[in-house]
């Protein structure tokens, strides 16, 4: 096999010289640049992929329309052809946005793993009871609607 690759490489030696072009370098750091150039192009274009369909400029309301101050613990956008929910940090630093009946919370978000595809919203928060105490966690859906760029959602938590 040895012999084979000195072959091989004597002969592309032989080819550079007879055309006049310089030999490919064997070095071991320009083959780690070689490489690294490799990497970085493969990574770039991936990174474009992954949020070329992103659905950008989304403005989200969330609006407790209840008669309790409620807790909002998660927000989710679900994509339906996937099945995959991804988590969106909507609530606050410590994800627990507390909201009074009637108020709304409202962002602005890039929605970074769906554009064109069809999704909903997924809420889940609990009703305060007494001072400081909160309920078992409610899941409130919106129906599905078509992600686009700069469009306009409201969710209504109701039950």
């Amino acid at each position: 096999m040895k012999l084979i690759a000195n072959f091989i490489d004597r002969s592309e030696d032989k080819l550079h010289q007879q055309v006049k072009v310089q030999p490919p370098v064997k070095s071991f750091s320009n083959k780690v640049l070689l490489s690294s150039l490799l990497l970085f192009g493969v990574l770039l274009c991936t990174t474009d992929a992954v949020f070329a369909g992103a659905c950008k400029d989304v403005k989200i309301t969330v609006t407790n329309n209840t008669t309790d101050t409620i807790k909002a613990t998660k927000f989710l956008y679900v994509d339906v052809d996937k099945k995959k929910q991804h988590l969106e940090p909507l609530f606050g630093l410590n994800g627990r946005d507390v909201l009074n009946p009637g108020n709304s919370t409202v962002v602005t978000r890039d929605l970074a793993f769906v554009g064109g595809e069809k999704i909903f919203f997924k809420v889940i928060y609990a009703h305060k009871i007494g001072r400081a105490k909160f309920e078992s966690d409610i899941t409130q859906t919106t129906p599905q609607f078509t992600c686009a760029n700069g469009s306009s959602h409201t969710v209504s938590l109701t039950r």
